[in-house]
């Protein structure tokens, strides 16, 4: 998802507003409109608008397809949750449904706690050969194959690759 999608709305950190809890759900709904969002939007990797000034919250959240194979799919299989009202995160202009989700055509919000979407990644990279380990092996073998003398001890302290 990089660079601003206008499309998408941005994430609000309800707990950071003052409002208190009670008043949240005139606020989804589009009963009560408040003044300014500035300081309670939360960082969106990629968005310009929001970067240095708002805030991470503790997930990554995610548009997934709203069928019941493709939520199964992104709960069983990564670990996603769906995003309620009580969640305090809120997509700004999106009213909760009567299972007080979040759907906007048909995708439904969902969020996954950074610890596990970071290893997720940092698995799919690993399996997918992106990333310093592989980059290094295909050097040393180019090296190799020119007749080259390559110390990987060396090479790898000067980078400051651990294995």
């Amino acid at each position: 998802m990089p660079g601003y999608n206008p499309g998408r709305p941005d994430i609000i950190d309800m707990d950071r507003t003052g409002i208190p809890k009670k008043e949240w759900g005139d606020i989804m709904s589009g009963k009560v409109i408040p003044k300014d969002w500035k300081d309670v939007r939360c960082y969106i990797p990629g968005d310009y608008r929001t970067a240095g000034k708002a805030i991470r919250p503790p997930f990554k959240f995610f548009w997934g397809l709203n069928t019941d194979r493709g939520i199964r799919d992104w709960q069983h299989q990564f670990g996603f949750t769906l995003v309620v009202e009580d969640d305090g995160y809120w997509p700004e202009s999106i009213p909760p449904n009567q299972a007080k989700n979040f759907i906007r055509g048909d995708l439904i919000l969902m969020k996954v706690t950074l610890e596990d979407w970071i290893a997720r990644r940092k698995d799919e990279l690993r399996r997918a050969g992106i990333g310093k380990k592989p980059n290094l092996e295909r050097f040393y073998n180019e090296m190799k194959q020119h007749g080259a003398y390559v110390d990987e001890d060396e090479i790898q302290k000067a980078i400051g690759f651990e294995a």
